[in-house]
């Protein structure tokens, strides 16, 4: 990168975003002669199939552990605010070190607090039924 008589390095000059004729010349032509409206476009594919590949890994992970029609009545009995919550809390912790701290905190709290409610519940089983139980059984 080339420096200013101060030594600095220069910043470089945005280019302005080409025009329609331009875009097209170049090869870079969408369904539309408005570049906003292939944006827009674009947008909407990408976060369907965004969708699309999320439910494809949801139903995987489940259907490892689970047969298929309890992994389908997993993911159809969670709601809206779950969705939602988990979306905030994604675009938080994308968004800036301390907010990926804090939801990655938070999800390691969820984890333990799981693992000590089924080791307890394992613990009460036992002293029931005289057996040793597998906490991770479920």
């Amino acid at each position: 990168m080339a420096s200013d008589a101060s030594g600095r390095p220069r910043k470089k000059r945005r280019q302005p975003a080409p025009t329609a004729k331009q875009a097209a010349r170049k090869g870079l032509a969408g369904p539309s002669t408005d570049p906003a409206t292939n944006l827009l476009l674009t947008d909407i594919a990408l976060r369907g199939a965004n969708v699309f590949a999320r439910l494809a890994i949801e139903h995987a992970l489940l259907r490892n552990r689970y047969d298929a029609t309890t992994a389908k009545a997993i993911i159809a009995k969670r709601g809206l605010g779950k969705r939602m919550l988990s979306l905030g809390m994604s675009r938080i912790a994308a968004r800036s070190l301390p907010g990926a701290l804090l939801v990655g905190g938070g999800m390691m709290g969820k984890i333990m607090l799981d693992r000590a409610r089924a080791n307890r519940q394992a613990r009460i089983a036992t002293a029931r039924n005289g057996k040793k139980a597998d906490p991770d059984s479920e």
